[in-house]
């Protein structure tokens, strides 16, 4: 019975082994497939996202020339770091930001421009996530809080 089966193979060899390497071609490209999608997946959850507020807080006070505004934050909410981050607040080029963890803040309000308006515009927001590809978000605008903040006295 073995010996059937031997001749079988040796007679057939060629068609076995053309089969073989066409079933192992499907299955190599399956593979390839599915780490291409894993990687588009794995870059889009480690992506950087910048978010953009003004943090009232503790902080926040009057001094006896009237109420401070509060300060204007950036936080990284995405879930891949942030470098080589560029903005403009009010068409003023800002100084880049080095970089910015996942779930890390930054007080930004020392380069807030005193102009009296409504509402911060922030425009040409662009950064680099970990792989060094860049990204760019919408512009923002940001209504300046309410000057009837909650305040302490100094």
């Amino acid at each position: 019975m073995i010996k059937i089966y031997i001749e079988f193979l040796n007679e057939n060899s060629g068609a076995i082994q053309a089969i073989a390497t066409t079933v192992l071609i499907i299955v190599t490209s399956l593979l390839v497939t599915a780490t291409i999608k894993l990687v588009k997946v794995t870059q889009a959850l480690s992506k950087p996202l910048l978010y953009f507020y003004f943090k009232s807080d503790d902080r926040a006070f009057t001094t006896s020339s009237g109420p401070l505004t509060p300060p204007l934050h950036v936080k990284n909410v995405g879930n891949g770091p942030a470098t080589e981050i560029n903005f403009k607040i009010e068409q003023i080029k800002i100084s880049p930001l080095d970089a910015l963890a996942p779930q890390e803040e930054r007080n930004i309000n020392n380069i807030l421009p005193s102009t009296p308006t409504n509402e911060i515009k922030i425009t040409n927001i662009k950064y680099n996530d970990i792989t060094k590809q860049s990204h760019s978000q919408n512009n923002v605008t940001i209504p300046r809080p309410d000057e009837n903040i909650t305040t302490f006295e100094l």
